[in-house]
């Protein structure tokens, strides 16, 4: 185990906030930072239930990486990591490197290099190392071989030992190139192979192993206040019909068909998620045609349901504005509604301008079901269809649908920017980059834009400013506590005072957008 002070950009006031955090094992933090104990070899959560360690034994971490990187092994009691995406402390405002990491553990290294993540990012490959080793201390490929066993250790787990997952299997799933190699990290990550895991979880469960029909299991873990209730309720007037469905027997379950790309193949299927509250994780079964979309629909399912917001950064931010500090006690933290792709988001804002949420779904199901990209029979009920692709969508004839000329030529627009790559579908491409060549097609407008970086790209900080709901939940909002604008407040507010008001609320705008919306439509807490 190499001996090393602890990783930079831990300041001395954080280590005193840390130390007194693990000393009373406060899970509030958990994700915030890691310990390891140089004595044990072993890294832990800040609410690891282990005896306590003396501080002179202690090293801290602000991510998982750096401490496996130090020779450190996670911890079999609090496993920190299986929730490692809480929280970056180390970021320093680089949304570079946000973006990067992000965009690794999606799996995007599986398929492609490390030159191909730096032209994504608009930054040379030299620049991307420094960041790196700057920032967390290993290259972007180790980070990679990291997360991947990581993964792999986490599907290892919740598919037990399955007799219809192989050693192999799971090595592909969790996007390496050859059972050697995964062998090689994950002994290298754990120090033990995935035998021996799998062998221990055997022994544990009595020799028994449970049966998986023909999908992957997999628990993502979502952090502390996660809603699964809420974020139904919101994609229930949202739901596509034939595409997704949400049903309550024997409890509430979502389900959903893709079609999406790995390395250049098409893969489908269909995935279900429910609410596993004792384990603080969605239950996800995926079942698909090829097994190395693991990874990608995993990160798709977290960015739809927003697992990785820090409820109480965000809280604690978005209540020191005495505007907002009413309603943010009121709910619970809303979570980013991602549509489940980008090109989806897109479509979905171009034809809900300037209509109602449920005219804009049962457009979108029009399309759908005009497409007629068919499902197997054996899928469940409700999941008929395939969301089409931007090739599929611009041959296609929606002249009948009820959707107006000018949105469907829009439509039009938007997939011949995708075909000549003048748009990019990429939900890791920086912000400027996609606003820039979005708004430069015609047809698309301020609202869209901001609207599709919230749903399409999960961005945490925007706000339609133009949007109805929030115009209309500000300017009621600013009634009820006497706050005054600089506009009449028996008329709706602007959008430009709504831009004037919202910068106080940075970097969280989008989830005030959420928490706006949320009081629009609440009228007993209005009439309070």
């Amino acid at each position: 185990m190499k001996e090393t002070a602890n990783i930079q950009l831990i300041n001395d006031s954080q280590l005193t906030e840390y130390r007194s955090a693990r000393k009373q094992k406060n899970s509030d933090y958990d994700g915030v930072f890691y310990f390891a104990v140089i004595t044990t070899g072993i890294f832990c959560r800040p609410s690891c239930p282990s005896p306590t360690a003396k501080e002179e034994n202690v090293r801290y971490f602000s991510n998982p990486y750096s401490a496996i990187e130090q020779g450190f092994r996670p911890c079999l009691r609090c496993k920190p990591n299986l929730q490692i995406e809480k929280h970056r402390s180390y970021l320093s405002g680089s949304e570079v490197l946000d973006q990067a990491i992000n965009t690794i553990e999606s799996g995007y290294l599986n398929q492609n290099s490390i030159a191909d993540l730096a032209n994504l990012l608009e930054i040379s490959k030299r620049y991307l190392r420094h960041l790196f080793q700057l920032h967390i201390g290993l290259s972007p490929k180790k980070l990679a071989n990291y997360h991947r066993a990581l993964f792999a250790q986490q599907l290892l787990i919740d598919n037990q030992p399955s007799e219809h997952l192989s050693i192999t299997d799971i090595a592909y799933a969790s996007g390496f190139n050859s059972v050697r190699q995964f062998n090689d990290i994950f002994k290298q990550v754990f120090h033990r192979t995935p035998s021996d895991l799998i062998k221990s979880i055997a022994d544990k469960n009595n020799g028994k192993s449970e049966r998986f029909d023909d999908h992957i299991q997999l628990n993502i873990p979502y952090t502390h206040g996660f809603n699964f209730i809420q974020v139904l309720n919101f994609m229930k007037s949202r739901l596509i019909e034939g595409l997704e469905t949400i049903t309550n027997d024997p409890e509430p379950t979502y389900y959903r068909t893709f079609s999406i790309f790995n390395n250049d193949k098409e893969c489908s299927g269909y995935f279900s998620i429910q609410d596993n509250t004792k384990e603080q994780s969605l239950s996800v079964k995926i079942h698909s045609d090829n097994i190395k979309i693991s990874m990608q629909i995993s990160d798709m399912v977290k960015t739809m349901f927003d697992t990785r917001a820090n409820e109480q950064t965000i809280i604690k931010s978005l209540k020191q504005d005495k505007l907002l500090k009413t309603i943010v006690k009121r709910y619970p933290l809303p979570r980013i509604p991602a549509a489940f792709t980008l090109f989806e988001s897109i479509i979905r804002a171009i034809l809900g301008q300037q209509i109602s949420v449920s005219a804009a779904t049962t457009l979108t199901a029009r399309i759908v079901k005009a497409a007629n990209l068919k499902t197997p029979k054996h899928y469940p009920e409700g999941l008929d269809y395939y969301f089409p692709k931007h090739t599929q969508l611009q041959n296609l004839d929606i002249n009948n649908l009820g959707i107006t000329n000018t949105r469907i030529q829009t439509i039009k627009n938007v997939c011949l920017a995708i075909q000549s790559n003048e748009l990019s579908l990429d939900r890791s491409q920086p912000f400027d980059q996609f606003y820039k060549s979005f708004t430069a097609i015609k047809g698309i407008g301020e609202w869209s834009a901001q609207y599709v970086s919230m749903r399409g790209l999960a961005l945490q900080d925007n706000i339609p400013a133009s949007d109805l709901g929030v115009l209309r939940g500000l300017t009621k909002l600013l009634n009820q506590t006497n706050i005054k604008a600089t506009s009449d407040q028996k008329e709706l507010i602007t959008p430009k005072e709504v831009q004037v008001l919202s910068e106080k609320w940075a970097p969280y705008r989008t989830y005030a957008t959420l928490y706006l919306w949320l009081y629009d439509a609440d009228k007993e807490f209005q009439n309070q």
